[in-house]
């Protein structure tokens, strides 16, 4: 929920892939909120970087991995 960090990981991952040809698209949320309504509506991602804590929401990144992996049977990575 660190607003300047995420767009500098942004930046920075978008920079690395777009160097190595890299087909992946990059999706980023501010609220855990909207990473979770994208998980129900059948979002599909295969990497997601949690913050731990979030000051604007009351799961922690634990609770919040917990949650979207209940919403995918397939492999999913999730770094804290």
């Amino acid at each position: 929920d660190n607003t300047q960090f995420g767009t500098s990981l942004e930046k920075a991952l978008t920079s690395r892939l777009q160097e190595r040809n890299v087909g992946f698209e990059l999706t980023v949320f501010q609220d855990p909120s909207e990473l979770l309504a994208a998980f129900e509506n059948d979002g599909t991602f295969h990497l997601i970087f949690l913050d731990i804590l979030y000051e604007k929401h009351p799961a922690n990144g634990i609770e919040i991995a917990r949650k979207i992996r209940s919403f995918t049977k397939y492999q999913l990575y999730i770094i804290l």
